[in-house]
């Protein structure tokens, strides 16, 4: 069994491996065999970290050009517009 942070690493790695990558909630839990429970600690975490931003429904890296953009939503106050389908703690 991995552990949270095992898991922030992994999805973490994937993200710097492909910098384009825009993966979905659902399509996220796939690639890594995670629940949603899981799956929401995560992308709360590396958003959190700014690490990710939001997009509509889609996550990708947040890179220093478009942090400050506003289609680039991270943090708290941004999180999750779907986030009341998640499962949360």
């Amino acid at each position: 069994m991995n552990t949270i942070e095992d898991t922030i690493q992994r999805v973490r790695a994937e993200y710097v491996e492909m910098p384009g990558i825009q993966l979905k909630t659902e399509q996220l839990q796939r690639l890594f065999g995670i629940d949603r429970a899981m799956c929401q600690v995560v992308l709360d975490t590396l958003v959190d970290a700014q690490f990710l931003c939001q997009t509509g429904r889609s996550l990708r890296t947040r890179n220093r050009r478009t942090a400050s953009s506003p289609s680039c939503k991270g943090g708290a106050e941004n999180r999750y517009a779907h986030s009341k389908s998640l499962v949360s703690f």
